[in-house]
């Protein structure tokens, strides 16, 4: 998205700060009184399940994710498939 070998000639959406938001972000985007897409961002955020960049505490191999379907964070294993969801500006 950052276009970074490119030096920033092809970024997305015409901007270069974008980043892996960490899970009071990600959670931040949730909306709870609507459902699939539990999202803040109607059209910008697909129902589905995403990382965030928040490793669990005490555990290098389990990190944060929020489910865009339900608005549930939860975490498990990194090397389960979910995708992410890239936020700007990065913090």
């Amino acid at each position: 998205l950052n276009d970074v070998g490119g030096g920033g000639a092809n970024c997305f959406a015409g901007h270069c700060d974008w980043c892996i938001p960490n899970i009071k972000r990600l959670q931040g985007i949730v909306d709870y009184s609507t459902f699939s897409p539990a999202s803040s961002i109607p059209g910008e955020t697909a129902a589905n399940i995403y990382w965030s960049s928040t490793i669990r505490s005490g555990w290098a191999s389990i990190d944060w994710y929020v489910n865009f379907d339900t608005g549930e964070v939860r975490n498990t294993e990194m090397f389960t498939s979910m995708g992410v969801r890239a936020v700007r500006p990065c913090e």
